[in-house]
């Protein structure tokens, strides 16, 4: 039935055999038939393919439910990360906000920090802060207040806003 038997493969085709019939009457379909049959050319698996399914109940599935189920399961970790990581920065972004005003009112601020019984709520009423904030700005230690630079505050602020953007774009929203 077959006559020769080369191997081609070089790195642009990594794989290519040629095999020669003995005449150009034998069917080709048949050639292909007796080589899956009789060498490892094709090899085929059983396999049982239960799995635990996005849903929580065990079942069997085919391959393509199996990498349906996987690509939905990578696509809502990827949103969950991403989620995650939208939500620092803005939540850091907030107290940006916070520590913004405590500079630009920093007398008023260290003058109520060293006059007021109870601190957060009277910052909170005065500077329109929210609890958050307030709290930011009460655990910095009094030399690093009077130490705060507009510039690095608004330097990390447009950082931080520029890390946020094309994830909040994503998500639908603006940062």
């Amino acid at each position: 039935m077959v006559d020769d038997l080369r191997d081609e493969s070089d790195h642009e085709n990594p794989t290519r055999l040629v095999i020669v019939p003995r005449s150009n009457r034998v069917d080709m379909d048949q050639v292909m038939n007796h080589l899956f049959a009789t060498t490892d050319l094709e090899k085929s698996y059983r396999i049982n393919l239960n799995m635990i399914g996005l849903d929580g109940r065990p079942a069997v599935k085919n391959l393509l439910e199996i990498l349906s189920e996987w690509l939905v399961f990578r696509r809502d970790t990827v949103r969950r990360r991403l989620n995650y990581r939208l939500e620092k920065v803005l939540k850091r972004l907030h107290i940006l906000e916070g520590l913004l005003v405590a500079f630009l009112n920093i007398d008023e601020v260290i003058e109520i920090i060293r006059n007021e019984d109870e601190p957060k709520p009277a910052l909170m009423s005065r500077f329109g802060l929210t609890e958050t904030q307030a709290e930011a700005i009460l655990e910095l230690k009094l030399r690093h207040l009077a130490k705060l630079e507009e510039m690095k505050i608004r330097g990390e602020q447009s950082e931080l806003e520029k890390r946020a953007r094309p994830v909040a774009g994503h998500f639908g929203f603006r940062a």
